[in-house]
């Protein structure tokens, strides 16, 4: 007899716990499905040419490099991009991550110069030229962002020697 006993109370433990467990929405439906938001843009960069020499005629980066000296007399961007609408402007930033100018003064998160053209059609090959604002770069680390609608579509490091 005590055996039943014992035996009917952890059923019913188990019964009390299995209920509390199950938890079902007020109308028994499936609850919402959250949906992401769709990206700002679809542009992106298809080929991203650097360099320290451009030929006009021909259009192209023709001495590509991430790695620049600092008496370079400038950094040439090529972007080949797709997915662009003509209502909006492709930037295109150098930023110093962290260098150092010939006074010893670090520049950190900086940016030094940007430019903003407006894309020809849904691809467009878009061409940046940056200059040293003092004679010579200082040494360390740059970035080129490229972006497009406010979305950074991408970021390359260069070295400053």
């Amino acid at each position: 007899m005590r055996t039943f006993g014992v035996v009917a109370v952890l059923l019913a433990m188990l019964f009390v716990i299995a209920s509390c467990s199950v938890q079902k929405s007020p109308s028994g439906t499936a609850p919402p499905v959250v949906e992401r938001p769709e990206p700002v843009t679809a542009a992106q960069v298809v080929a991203l040419q650097i360099g320290d020499e451009y030929d006009e005629a021909a259009g192209e980066v023709t001495n590509p490099t991430t790695t620049f000296a600092a008496d370079t007399p400038a950094i040439h961007v090529r972007a080949d991009m797709s997915g662009l609408t003509t209502d909006a402007m492709v930037h295109c930033i150098l930023r110093a991550v962290e260098a150092t100018d010939a006074e010893g003064n670090v520049i950190q998160d900086t940016n030094i110069a940007s430019w903003q053209k407006p894309p020809t059609g849904e691809e467009s090959t878009l061409y940046f030229e940056f200059t040293p604002e003092e004679e010579v770069w200082a040494a360390g680390t740059y970035a080129v962002e490229v972006s497009f609608k406010g979305e950074l579509i991408t970021s390359t490091e260069l070295t400053v020697e």
